[in-house]
């Protein structure tokens, strides 16, 4: 890499001392050579097979990751320091898989060990002045062997943490688990939205796990392919290799990845905007209360459907049925179907075509308050739904979210009688 009209190159030692070596060039000056490995006093000997990340410290310094034969990250920091009009880098190593703090959601368990090593990377990138390393490692599911994300990333506090991403993000849900083991090795970028890391599965989808700005502890998983354009045919899912990505490429501030078809090794291009919800939690909890038309819940003996509202005969009443709250219901359509009554009784009455479709009204999402916009019942269902799957609280769980996205995919192509003119996953226009 070059910084300042210097030239800097990073490379490991294959011999048997496994060191970290380097080699600089001032402009119009003769390179300079030393062994990093010895000059900081590391005990920790770089595997030949590690991949030496770079990155510049934004000072004239330099700021390398490698991995050690123990599967250890190793961090090399050589920041520039300066003696009247001589200049030169102090490099300092430590061994962040020692010194980080777990951070693990849920807590570890038997059945499930926490291992911060690697044996792919590491990768690095930085967002908001802070340091991210991720790499492919070891994570021990039931006693089975199962490559996990490790990602270490600076805290605020200038000290440095680690989580395992498929752990934590999966619950350690088998199904999940394999949807979520990367065949490929990560591709890490940073956007305004925060962390990135994507790759491909063993069934060549692509695979994203994305950590908000606030830090490890707010990650999530998601599978983009699946949420592409229904224009896309499911072999057009098909990823071949190590996907690449960048992030603000082009107008806006998304994220752009490019990958390689695997059946035509045709070119295949995905863009993901930066998106808001359709409302604000708080509007979606207003609503569902009665308190904008007076009206409450109340239980009915009713085998057949979830929720019902009858203009005529109880117009102050919303009755909630015995299957809203059998073992089988699931939380995401219950809440919805709250929502669905809801607009019915907002919309006084508003009842569906004779098909049992709505019109979809479309509306900007202005940040303005729910009633200020037009909405059917179908449609306000779809909206939560839409926002529950791809901008959930924390405390969501994973599959509550992929419910959530199949049912609105479900409205989207059966319950409205015109076209809403998006898709699920995709900003509106």
């Amino acid at each position: 890499m070059s910084a300042n009209g210097r030239v800097d190159v990073l490379a490991v030692s294959e011999r048997a001392r496994r060191s970290l070596y380097h080699w600089s060039r001032e402009s119009g000056s003769a390179w300079q050579f030393d062994n990093l490995t010895t000059t900081t006093g590391s005990t920790d000997p770089v595997s030949e097979l590690s991949r030496v990340a770079l990155r510049s410290d934004g000072a004239g310094g330099v700021v390398a990751y490698v991995r050690d034969t123990h599967g250890e990250v190793v961090r090399y920091a050589g920041a520039m320091r300066c003696s009247g009009a001589s200049c030169a880098l102090k490099w300092a190593a430590s061994n962040l898989t020692a010194i980080a703090t777990l951070v693990s959601q849920p807590p570890p368990r038997e059945t499930w060990s926490v291992d911060a090593r690697v044996h792919d990377g590491p990768y690095a990138a930085f967002h908001d002045g802070r340091e991210i390393v991720v790499g492919r490692g070891p994570g021990v599911r039931r006693g089975s062997p199962t490559d996990g994300i490790k990602c270490y990333m600076q805290s605020a506090s200038g000290g440095w943490e680690v989580a395992d991403l498929m752990r934590n993000t999966t619950g350690r849900q088998p199904a999940l688990v394999a949807r979520a083991v990367l065949h490929s090795s990560p591709v890490v970028v940073t956007s305004s939205e925060g962390l990135h890391v994507l790759g491909t599965n063993g069934s060549s989808e692509l695979v994203e796990y994305h950590c908000a700005s606030a830090g490890l502890a707010s990650c999530r998983l998601s599978w983009p392919t699946s949420r592409a354009s229904s224009e896309l045919a499911a072999a057009d899912r098909i990823v071949r290799g190590r996907p690449g990505a960048g992030a603000g490429v082009g107008a806006g501030s998304g994220l752009n990845v490019v990958a390689i078809h695997g059946g035509e090794h045709a070119l295949m291009h995905f863009e993901r905007h930066v998106d808001r919800p359709w409302h604000p939690r708080s509007d979606y909890q207003l609503l569902a209360s009665g308190h904008l038309h007076g009206f409450r819940y109340e239980p009915k003996n009713q085998p057949i459907g979830i929720a019902g509202y009858m203009p005529f005969a109880v117009p102050h009443r919303v009755e909630m049925f015995c299957r809203a709250f059998d073992g089988d219901s699931d939380p995401g359509f219950r809440a919805g179907a709250i929502l669905h009554e809801a607009m019915h009784r907002f919309n006084e009455g508003g009842a569906h075509d004779a098909n049992e479709q709505d019109r979809f009204h479309p509306h900007d999402k202005d940040g303005r308050s729910l009633t200020k916009h037009k909405h059917s019942s179908h449609q306000i269902t779809l909206e939560f739904l839409s926002d529950l799957s791809q901008f959930p609280s924390d405390e969501v769980p994973l599959i509550v979210r992929i419910a959530a996205q199949s049912t609105a995919r479900h409205l989207l192509r059966e319950l409205f009688s015109n076209d809403p003119g998006w898709n699920l996953g995709r900003p509106v226009p």
